[in-house]
């Protein structure tokens, strides 16, 4: 059975940092580097100093084991895209605050970065990662080494050895099957929970140590805050990135439908298939293509237009011209919705009417073509409309009227 502790981030700012309370940082540093770590003492971090900014977001602290080795632990809770430079910015700070002036380099100290980070830091699926810096021949690839000497003079053996350790733990890619004892302690970052099977270093005591229910009513209250303000800081991101995805889907929207607007309308409608290319302008593609073909041609060949340019592509004067014929739209209405006028809707499809009745190719045959060819007809459609209107009776009065004004056969001339 699980049993229920604070979480390790507060218990790093609260807890740990008693003497009393080095046996729980020591085992989990011990199973993180595979060695017998041992705290010297608690330095002074960033994650030290009582202010709001840093209070919540972050936990850092900084130990020196018994080998002089410097160790920053830092805790991330928030999202920061440019984390691995605040890693490198972290240590090389460390790193000239640890020198005397005057110092010789060799007295420069080792320094690991251990860095537990509560959300997706960079690309790919293990959830520890562990960076040393090596130095690789460009043509031999053999790696660089030290000399005797230099063995002699650092306690190293490798050059890795004497510049910073980088290790990233990201909790939230861990799938809790804890399978060795480092996996135990990452089980423990990630659910604040210790099993009574985990046997890893420093679990045993977090155990007793960290248990809510042993907390002092002030520690209680104030751990209380701080999942409370764990859980505000959650939701208030959780809030801007739906806010953020709702504005960006906005932005697309918007942008997909002013690229539709800013289309032409051939190129809004030349994906449709061929019957419905041909229910909307009443011609099939081919003939399309072909008209437009035609129509260029003439464009070409015939006198300067007078005026500007037409805004229209040679497409869209075409197909204005079909919608008009099809639908017998009035000219102010058509024009507006190829966004012109209606003057310049008219000159555009009354030029394309002439210019391809001046063609011939699209041309009804006459009467005496039709009866000189052999092709058999199996019906005539006629197109006629019968219009009902009333016609004008003479009423007996009407007739009276016209009667009593006429003028009498005899009258005289005079």
């Amino acid at each position: 059975m699980a049993k229920k502790l604070v979480r390790f981030d507060w218990a790093m700012k609260r807890l740990l940092r008693n003497k009393a309370n080095f046996d729980i940082l020591e085992g989990f540093l011990s199973e993180l580097l595979h060695e017998d770590f041992k705290i010297k003492q608690i330095l002074e971090s960033e994650g030290n100093k009582e202010t709001e900014d840093d209070k919540f977001n972050r936990v850092d602290i900084l130990v020196e084991n018994n080998k002089s080795e410097l160790v920053i632990v830092e805790i991330q809770n928030t999202r920061e895209a440019d984390y691995f430079q605040r890693m490198l910015y972290g240590t090389a700070k460390v790193i000239v605050e640890h020198i005397a002036e005057g110092q010789p380099y060799s007295q420069v100290k080792k320094v690991y970065s251990v860095n537990i980070v509560y959300f997706d830091l960079g690309q790919r699926d293990d959830y520890v990662y562990h960076g040393t810096t090596t130095f690789v021949g460009i043509h031999s690839h053999h790696e660089l080494e030290l000399s005797e000497k230099q063995k002699e003079l650092f306690k190293k053996t490798s050059v890795s050895e004497l510049y910073p350790e980088y290790y990233v733990i990201k909790t939230n890619r861990f799938n809790e099957v804890a399978e060795d004892t480092l996996d135990e302690w990452i089980y423990f970052l990630k659910t604040a929970e210790i099993k009574d099977e985990f046997t890893a270093k420093g679990l045993k005591s977090a155990s007793q140590k960290l248990d809510i229910l042993k907390l002092d009513p002030a520690d209680r209250k104030e751990y209380d805050r701080y999942v409370e303000a764990q859980r505000s800081d959650a939701s208030f991101v959780e809030t801007v990135k739906l806010e953020i995805t709702s504005a960006v889907n906005d932005a697309l929207n918007f942008l997909r439908k002013y690229y539709f607007c800013m289309m032409s309308k051939y190129d809004q409608i030349k994906t449709l298939s061929d019957n419905e290319f041909r229910r909307l302008t009443g011609v099939r593609k081919e003939t399309f293509a072909t008209m437009l073909s035609v129509y260029e041609s003439a464009l070409t060949q015939s006198k300067k237009l007078k005026g500007r340019p037409s805004v229209l592509s040679t497409a869209d004067q075409l197909l204005m011209m079909l919608e008009y014929n099809r639908e017998y739209r009035t000219y102010f209405h058509i024009a507006n919705s190829y966004g012109l006028s209606e003057s310049n809707a008219y000159r555009c499809i009354k030029r394309a009417e002439e210019l391809l009745i001046r063609a011939g190719e699209f041309s009804l045959p006459g009467r005496k073509a039709l009866q000189a060819s052999d092709m058999q007809f199996e019906m005539v459609i006629v197109d006629a409309t019968e219009t009902k209107i009333e016609r004008p009776k003479k009423t007996a009065h009407l007739l009276l009227l016209q009667k009593e004004t006429a003028p009498p056969q005899n009258a005289s001339n005079c």
